[in-house]
């Protein structure tokens, strides 16, 4: 019988897991993680879709198999190395661009519908750079945050502060989701 997870995974998901196994290249988009970008990417019809640190192509991927052709995908990356590994890997899509290069600086360059960000970037400065970068309506994704029960339990306190950041924001309507019993994803939708 096929590992039913196994079957639900996309071929684009599969490939970019390999990339990253060959690549030794750990703090990818877990599967629960990438199920939920599937879902909240489904419903952005147009607009533009950004990525900070495709690392790679993990989360890209997941993206990727649910992006609508009216939406546009902008995925930023520092490391030269992996953004190049990125552009072959999406390749075939039109409407996916792979930028190399510092997000801060980038990040300017666009206003997103919906911004998917790893918990990593937990500095409270890089947080208004995100918030400044959606569209008002814009959702911000960010990814692998241990649930909160588990935070007291020798949890980063960087972490905690990004948490403390998210769910306070007072311009925002956020709600952290447990996707797994390891892991939490902080949403919030920038108020109108």
């Amino acid at each position: 019988m096929e590992d039913q997870s196994s079957s639900n995974t996309p071929d684009l998901v599969k490939r970019a897991n390999n990339l990253a196994e060959q690549m030794e290249y750990e703090g990818e988009c877990s599967r629960d993680a990438g199920q939920l970008l599937q879902v909240l990417i489904g419903q952005v019809q147009s607009g533009v879709i950004g990525e900070l640190c495709a690392g790679c192509g993990v989360g890209t991927s997941w993206i990727a198999s649910a992006l609508k052709p009216t939406t546009s995908f902008v995925t930023i990356e520092q490391d030269e190395s992996n953004a190049a590994a990125v552009k072959r890997l999406v390749e075939p899509y039109l409407n996916i661009r792979v930028v190399q290069g510092s997000w801060k600086s980038l990040l300017m360059d666009w206003k997103f519908n919906l911004l998917y960000a790893s918990s990593y970037s937990d500095r409270e400065a890089a947080q208004t750079y995100l918030f400044n970068a959606l569209v008002p309506g814009g959702l911000i994704v960010l990814d692998g945050l241990p649930p909160a029960g588990l935070m007291s339990i020798g949890g980063p306190k960087a972490k905690s502060q990004l948490r403390d950041y998210w769910l306070n924001e007072r311009r925002a309507y956020s709600l952290e989701v447990q996707v797994s019993p390891r892991e939490s994803v902080l949403l919030a939708t920038r108020r109108g």
